[in-house]
């Protein structure tokens, strides 16, 4: 192992010695000797920036602030009600799910359903759940929710745009 040491260390200079190879090199070779450096670790840098770029995932944190502009003013933020203002359909969009949502291509996909059966006739959805949702206060999302929700659809005392 200490001869290994003794060989580099004939091989390459100390950092003392260092210090004055400037008065054994001509300005031109000082020169030329800085401009090397400074791109190899120029180069190094960019090395990292790159490999940064390549293989470092940013994620987002939980929690935050969201901010979006919106023309106009809500009017009501409900699902139910939203087709009738730009402005409460974008609220509504960010805020609420819904049983399907858009996939890729146009297609459906379960959102808050679990799974989708279609009748033959293609009259009849029949969904089911996902355990797994629940409302800000923490009650399990359940069917008579989703019933309701297109009882007051079909309702024309609501007057639901969706009716």
């Amino acid at each position: 192992m200490g001869g290994i040491r003794r060989r580099l260390a004939r091989l390459f200079p100390s950092p003392t010695q260092l210090k004055y190879l400037s008065n054994y090199l001509s300005r031109k070779e000082v020169r030329t000797l800085r401009i090397a450096s400074t791109v190899i670790v120029l180069s190094f840098i960019l090395m990292g920036v790159q490999f940064t770029r390549d293989f470092v995932v940013r994620t987002p944190e939980d929690g935050g602030e969201y901010t979006e502009a919106l023309v106009g003013s809500p009017k009501f933020v409900n699902p139910i009600l939203a087709q009738t203002n730009d402005t409460d359909l974008d609220l509504v969009t960010l805020i609420f799910t819904g049983l399907m949502k858009p996939g890729d291509g146009g297609t459906m996909t379960p959102d808050v359903a679990e799974k989708v059966d279609v009748s033959e006739d293609q009259k009849e959805y029949t969904f089911t759940l996902r355990q797994d949702v629940f409302f800000h206060d923490g009650q399990q999302l359940t069917a008579e929710d989703v019933q309701f929700t297109f009882q007051s659809i079909l309702d024309p005392a609501f007057r639901s745009p969706l009716r």
